[in-house]
């Protein structure tokens, strides 16, 4: 099977780990060339990124369509462009151009609703995103609010909050948000004229109320008029969607159904709104076994996966700062209990076993992975993951769970399956939960701020030594080298890793 990936953007989350879930699919994946897409504020070469679409989709069975990058030229280009929103509506023709030409071609579209950033951070928003990000949040917010409410005490403290932006400021944001608004409502279109097969819109940085969450409502108002709810799914995430759709396009071409059984570490895990999220997080599992054509089922028996959940007792925190590290653990859940169940599906009744772990976000949590070490059971799951928000590590091993349900097996297959679940463990536990965290307070010692890097070399050799040192620790469960390690976008987020 042939597929092509025009991606969210060029970090590894969008553009290498897509290649890990074809490989493991046993599938050929085809993607543009990293030159002619964005590099972090710089958008892509769209004129080239429409060529290598009309040139790629006639030798294809499936084509997967970031329409953030086809607009915009990637994730953060959407954000900061000023393009108009004629413009912006009309680069979608493109599409209907590559399925008319190729009628039986299965084209799948993504494309994320506009984050509303709480913080006062401009590193991946528009520069004003310095002074009043923090504000905007609540201004989002409180309209939102008013709306549902109608509270004296809201409309009060949203004037206060108006008269603390700019109103150049806030109309550039209204107007950025309607263009983006404009182009999903476009994009349910196309799937309505059949243009687009199935399509995702997700939530980047989710919170139950804001803009974001009045827009998701018209956007469902839409696809109901246009009797398309099985076609255009809305859930929370944004950098596991090429994965999800991978998946689900092999499954589609197969006519297989996966079914999950899904096990929580807590007995409150299934209604827990994570952060950075908008709903309990057994809807978003849902959302997002829906999304690779698969479903979810009660028993054992009928089970291809086990997807096992490792979440919070209470509250979701953070890996890197270890916040709410007293909601985290507890007695309000059982980690032993889920290793149990996982080790019960392995050994007994032989389905795969993929772990979610969203107990924090953005990094693993010690004390699941201290415990799958000491177990043994670390080295009998089929896919991990514990990065970002807990869509993405939700979407990352149901896509995992998913493609290995339906590969061969094949050698290529097995050594992609176990290099995959190898960097995993090492971002998401080793590195993002242990070095990072090591580093950051390095830093602040020595008064320099880790979140603006302006030696990146030294800081890079400083990630190099640590982690090849905690990898050696581990090599049991990671029989890899470590060939090269990269800072994609120059900060201490995320990194690339590359074994040799």
């Amino acid at each position: 099977m042939r597929i092509g990936l025009l991606p969210l953007d060029e970090r590894p989350c969008n553009f290498k780990f897509p290649q890990y879930i074809a490989k493991i699919a046993g599938v050929e994946l085809y993607l543009p060339s990293k030159e002619i897409l964005s590099k972090k504020r710089v958008p892509a070469d769209l004129e080239s990124v429409e060529q290598w679409l009309l040139e790629e989709s006639n030798s294809l069975d499936a084509l997967i369509v970031s329409i953030d990058m086809l607009v915009y030229g990637g994730l953060i280009a959407s954000r900061i462009s000023q393009l108009s929103t004629q413009d912006a509506i009309n680069r979608l023709e493109i599409l209907r151009e590559i399925k008319q030409r190729n009628k039986n071609l299965t084209v799948y579209g993504f494309n994320v609703i506009m984050r509303t950033s709480n913080s006062n951070s401009n590193e991946e928003e528009k520069e004003y995103w310095k002074d009043y990000g923090k504000l905007l949040f609540q201004y989002s917010e409180l309209t939102h609010k008013i709306k549902v409410f109608n509270r004296e005490e809201d409309k009060l403290l949203l004037k206060e909050v108006e008269n603390s932006i700019p109103k150049e400021v806030i109309e550039d944001y209204l107007n950025g948000r309607e263009r983006n608004h404009s182009v999903n409502l476009a994009l349910i279109d196309l799937v309505r004229d059949g243009i687009i097969d199935f399509a995702l819109l997700t939530q980047d940085d989710a919170s139950p109320y804001g803009l974001p969450a009045l827009e998701q409502k018209e956007l469902r108002k839409r696809i109901r008029e246009n009797r398309i709810q099985s076609k255009v799914i809305i859930y929370p995430g944004a950098d596991e969607v090429g994965m999800l759709l991978i998946a689900r396009a092999l499954n589609v071409k197969k006519n297989i159904t996966p079914k999950f059984k899904v096990d929580f570490s807590s007995v409150n895990g299934p209604n827990i709104i994570t952060r950075y999220e908008d709903r309990p997080l057994l809807e978003g599992i849902k959302g997002q076994i829906n999304a690779v054509s698969g479903l979810l089922v009660d028993s054992f028996r009928d089970a291809d996966i086990s997807l096992l959940i490792n979440t919070p007792a209470i509250e979701q925190g953070e890996a890197y700062l270890f916040y709410n590290l007293d909601k985290v653990e507890g007695p309000f859940r059982n980690l032993l209990f889920l290793e149990r169940i996982g080790r019960y599906c392995t050994d007994v009744l032989g389905i795969p076993v993929v772990l979610g772990d969203v107990a924090y976000a953005n990094g693993s949590d010690p004390e699941l992975m201290e415990l799958l070490e000491e177990t043994g059971f670390i080295g009998s799951l089929t896919g991990y993951a514990g990065w970002n928000t807990s869509g993405n590590t939700l979407g990352t091993v149901i896509s995992v769970g998913s493609v290995w349900n339906a590969s061969l097996k094949l050698e290529d297959n097995q050594r992609a399956l176990k290099e995959f679940l190898a960097l995993r463990v090492i971002d998401d536990w080793l590195y993002q939960s242990k070095v990072r965290t090591d580093i950051i307070n390095k830093l602040l010692e020595k008064g320099i701020n880790p979140w603006i890097l302006e030696d990146i070399s030294e800081v890079k050799k400083m990630i190099v030594e640590s982690l090849r040192g905690e990898v050696s620790k581990h090599k049991k469960y990671i029989p890899f080298n470590i060939k090269e390690i990269v800072l994609p976008w120059d900060r201490l987020f995320e990194i690339d890793i590359t074994f040799g």
